[in-house]
């Protein structure tokens, strides 16, 4: 699942880069991937389940910077889920994660509370790892699975994002938030609804209030 660090590390850099300006901030996610309709993997592969499941936790970061109430930032998230199978001790490990480009617009700055919506550009893909930690090969139709080996199906696309984010900032330094967004891929059917709780500042200067 090379395709998907990638897209992590691409979105935790611009994370980072953000971070270093003022007026802005840094922030932990942690939350939830909901899948509306549950991807269907091209993959047949005999006794696995070829769909994603429609839930999956998730964790990352992200970064923004705040310049007249234009928003510029980035994200990186991703999550797994790992279930075992009755298919002579073969393993699946379903997973989703990329990263993203962000640009928005500050609707809510007060003393309190900070908010703003964004797009988003950058890239998300899923997959599942089968995982054979038996002592002989495993044939599983369309696919064999050697002794103690992993083969991976995983698929990735370009996407598009869009989101809110509240952000609580009297909190000493730190910012408690709520991010919502949808991620629409545009190669693969695998829109995808994000739901986190952030937990940032990371030592950067909070937003300032706007002048009256």
């Amino acid at each position: 699942m090379k395709t998907k660090f990638v897209f992590l590390f691409v979105g935790l850099l611009l994370s980072l880069s953000v971070m270093a300006q003022s007026g802005g901030g840094g922030y932990f996610l942690i939350g939830s991937v909901y899948f509306p309709q549950i991807p269907q993997m091209t993959a047949n592969v005999n006794g696995v389940n070829n769909t994603l499941p429609q839930y999956m936790g998730m964790m990352g970061g992200g970064g923004f910077a705040i310049i007249k109430g234009l928003v510029i930032g980035g994200r990186g998230a991703g999550g797994a889920f790992t279930k075992k199978l009755n298919v002579n001790g073969v393993k699946a490990e379903y997973s989703f994660g990329g990263g993203e480009f962000n640009l928005g617009r500050v609707i809510l700055h007060s003393k309190s509370v900070l908010s703003f919506l964004y797009l988003g550009i950058g890239g998300y893909d899923y997959g599942v790892e089968l995982e054979n930690k038996t002592d002989a090969d495993v044939n599983l139709g369309s696919v064999i699975v050697p002794s103690g080996s992993k083969v991976n199906f995983e698929y990735g696309s370009f996407t598009l994002t869009g989101g809110l984010a509240i952000k609580y900032i009297r909190l000493k330094g730190l910012d408690l938030g709520l991010n919502v967004s949808y991620v629409y891929p545009f190669r693969q059917n695998y829109q995808t609804v994000m739901v986190g709780i952030t937990l940032g500042s990371l030592g950067v200067t909070p937003p300032k209030e706007k002048n009256k």
